[in-house]
């Protein structure tokens, strides 16, 4: 889980998009690296859930169920990508 107070919620998705990206870059240098030699790794991807909102009037909670829906959702739409909740500030 990461929290990053006062960034809107395109600024988020933003850095959750670059997560994803890194995850699977860092996976494809291990398999053109000589470390590949020593076994493969499984498919690994990021799917990440974004929720973005005001802590004070929805709850910390909230959020995070919010973010947790999100998370799922992406897995069910094929896994590697980023869902965002609606901004709810």
């Amino acid at each position: 889980m990461l929290i990053l107070p006062g960034r809107s919620l395109a600024l988020t998705a933003d850095a959750a998009d670059r997560e994803c990206a890194a995850v699977e870059e860092a996976v494809l240098a291990h398999r053109r690296s000589e470390w590949h030699r020593y076994g493969d790794l499984p498919p690994v991807t990021a799917s990440i859930g974004v929720a973005s909102g005001n802590v004070a009037g929805e709850g910390f909670a909230h959020l995070v169920a919010e973010a947790d829906e999100a998370l799922y959702r992406a897995k069910r739409a094929g896994r590697n990508q980023v869902s965002l909740v609606r901004d709810a500030a």
